[in-house]
């Protein structure tokens, strides 16, 4: 097995060898005494444990056995945005040795090492090797919307397992939004009575969640959206609204509510919450939000529109700018730096304010033009349910270097380079998110958004992405990731014990793409009345990555370049596929849950019927002609859902789905047809 680090290490050289891993290690740990190192050792050892299928101790006495050292000095700046999380790791023969000039380099160490076991003829392996590693950004983060949907305690922290197994190093937390407020406030407490509808965290679980991700070289960053996106705020506290009728029954004003930016009491409103909520999170930075607001919201309500003439504020983006600087620089008082959304460059707010950009990357030169750092997530909106290879070939700028002050509120970011991005996050919606689909709709998918946000260009392998997110997909599951099993505990409710045929199906099948199966989005866009979705379809179940479509257009590509070796594993797949359709029939006769798939199983034993005649495999004079037509069909159900703009008005295919299957069908009748020209 190669030995290979998710994501990639900068600089990583590869011995042929392999070391057998004892189950007693002898460990020494070389530094500060330091209680965050001693539980992560201890971690390592229960990841160990699992990784290996061994059970594993350390002990630290010269007993023989493989030696692991780890050195490293403190690191004042830990937790911080300049913090240091480069480091170096040998494994030979002699043992391993582990250096760091931090403790998040122990950390990412830590999780390259782990890597780097497999078993092998019934033994566990490590994999000899010399790592050089840093990361290319400075700030790696996911935004996770807990407001549309909430998430439990315990799935967060899988969620933050499994991001510093990546070495990712933010945990970007939007916690308020139209659909419910998720903190207990002890001064507003109607916020989470109310707002909160049922769910909330308390400020114990905030502040253990914060104690979690640090340990593991996190940092959490909270998000209380204003002066938009406050529709749950004003359920509780209806008097800073600007319009003062609110009716949750209409889904469509959820998002569209602001705060009454010309009552001075909204200020103190808002103000006091951050403070409070500033004491929760101890990041330097707190992000403001400031996105979306609905200037309909302002000008048709007469007391604002007043307030705007008599200051001579002529416009909706004038008055949120006043908005947005005043609150920028209440929170610089209380010893943060303000983040929000690039709607805010609008404002007249300090340099140090770090913009978020996510309508577009042209915004990058507008807030490189204030002097402003940036933080990209353009592109990176996971809820757009795209294949991890499409994020894998984002372009992303270099980071400038940060320069030790940056963390402090008085030093604006570098202007040395023209493009100041400090770093970049992956964002996940989740109006069609719940608790039991997140691990899936964020994995295997982050691993290949960290490996770009971690390793330079050069270092970066799009050949071989879906076989290295096989792998780490596993790895994680192994320390605890939840999403295969979630998946079929779903596919479960649906069709209990009779879903084989349904399994197959959504193993190389993806749901649309772009909002397209966002229902309650569509009636929206539509002005129709919107109910919020079940998310209890077959789509919701099929994930945005199909490891066996991938594989079986890998292998597809291969036999088209000669590779005759595996027309029998092609045939067989196709096989399975095109003889899926009468058993699935018979699961969804049973099971009403299963019937929407029924299209969609006849389009894929279509399909694979096409492969076969391609392979000359039950073949027919009019096969190559049938051929055009699924193909064409797969191709316009693929193009329905290409972008947003699209997806408002196109017809999605049978149960939302999408054939993954299809560039390698595409692949073999055109390798036929080459054929055939001969």
């Amino acid at each position: 097995m190669p030995a290979e680090i998710l994501p990639r290490p900068a600089h990583m050289t590869v011995d042929s060898r392999a070391i057998i891993l004892p189950q007693l290690l002898q460990l020494e740990v070389q530094g500060v005494r330091s209680a965050l190192i001693r539980r992560a050792v201890e971690r390592f050892r229960s990841q160990l444990t699992r990784m290996s299928g061994q059970e594993m101790t350390f002990s630290k006495v010269r007993n023989g056995s493989l030696p692991i050292e780890i050195r490293f000095v403190h690191d004042p700046r830990y937790l911080t945005l300049d913090m240091h999380e480069g480091y170096s790791l040998d494994v030979d023969d002699k043992g391993v040795r582990l250096t760091a000039q931090g403790e998040a380099g122990v950390l990412h160490g830590l999780s390259s090492l782990l890597q780097l076991v497999h078993r092998e003829s019934g033994h566990a392996l490590l994999a000899a090797v010399h790592v050089n590693d840093e990361p290319r950004l400075h700030w790696r983060g996911l935004m996770l919307d807990v407001s549309r949907h909430f998430f439990q305690v315990t799935t967060l922290e899988r969620q933050i397992d499994a991001m510093a197994f990546v070495k990712l190093n933010v945990l970007h937390l939007h916690l308020s939004d139209g659909e419910a407020f998720r903190v207990e406030s002890r001064r507003y407490p109607r916020l989470q009575l109310i707002g909160g509808h049922g769910e909330y965290y308390t400020q114990d679980q905030i502040r253990h969640l914060v104690a979690y991700a640090a340990d593991r070289g996190i940092r959490i960053v909270p998000e209380f959206d204003t002066p938009g996106h406050v529709f749950s705020l004003l359920e509780a506290y209806p008097a800073y609204a600007a319009v003062p009728s609110l009716n949750r029954d209409d889904r469509a004003t959820i998002n569209r509510a602001a705060l009454d930016p010309s009552n001075p009491q909204t200020y103190l409103f808002v103000t006091n919450l951050y403070r409070e909520m500033a004491g929760l999170f101890p990041d330097r930075y707190f992000h403001i939000g400031g996105d979306e607001v609905r200037g309909a919201q302002w000008t048709t309500t007469p007391r604002i529109a007043r307030y705007m003439a008599e200051r001579h504020i002529a416009s909706v983006e004038a008055m949120q700018a006043a908005y947005t600087s005043r609150i920028v620089n209440a929170v610089t008082r209380m010893g943060k730096t303000a983040i929000g959304w690039d709607e805010v460059l609008r404002a007249d707010i300090p340099r140090n304010t770090v913009i978020q950009v996510w309508r577009g990357r042209e915004h990058i030169a507008d807030a490189a033009a204030g002097g402003h750092a940036v933080v990209l997530s353009s592109g990176f909106y996971l809820d757009h349910l795209m294949p991890s290879d499409a994020y894998y070939r984002l372009p992303l700028p270099d980071a400038p270097t940060v320069s030790p002050g940056h963390d402090d509120d008085t030093v604006a970011p570098p202007l040395s380079s023209t493009v100041p991005v400090i770093g970049a996050e992956a964002a996940l919606w989740t109006e069609i998110v719940s608790d039991e689909m997140l691990d899936g709709r964020l994995w295997p998918r982050m691993g290949a958004i960290a490996e770009r946000f971690w390793t330079p260009d050069a270092a970066c392998d799009s050949a071989t992405l879906y076989p290295r997110l096989t792998t780490l997909y596993e790895r994680i599951e192994l320390l605890g990731l939840q999403a295969r099993a979630n998946a079929d505990a779903m596919l479960a409710r649906l069709a209990p014990g009779q879903a084989d045929a349904a399994r197959i199906l959504l193993e190389v099948t993806s749901p649309v793409r772009n909002y397209g199966h966002n229902h309650e989005f569509m009636q929206i866009r539509h002005k129709k009345p919107a109910i919020r979705q079940t998310l209890d379809s077959l789509a919701d179940i099929a994930q945005p990555d199909s490891f066996r479509a991938e594989a079986f257009n890998a292998e597809a590509e291969a036999f088209s370049r000669g590779d005759k070796a595996v027309k029998p594993d092609l045939i067989r797949w196709l096989i399975l596929w095109a003889n899926d359709v009468e058993p699935f029939e018979r699961e969804a006769a049973q099971y009403p849950g299963l019937r929407d798939g029924i299209g969609t199983v006849r389009d894929l034993s279509n399909m694979a019927k096409v492969g076969l005649a391609a392979l000359d495999v039950e073949q027919d004079t009019n096969w190559r002609q049938r051929a055009k037509a699924v193909i064409a069909d797969a191709d316009a159900d693929y193009a329905a859902s290409v972008d947003t703009s699209i997806v408002t008005n196109s017809v999605q295919p049978p149960a939302d789905l999408l054939q993954r299957i299809l560039p390698g069908i595409k692949t073999l009748v055109e390798k036929s047809n080459r054929s055939a020209e001969r």
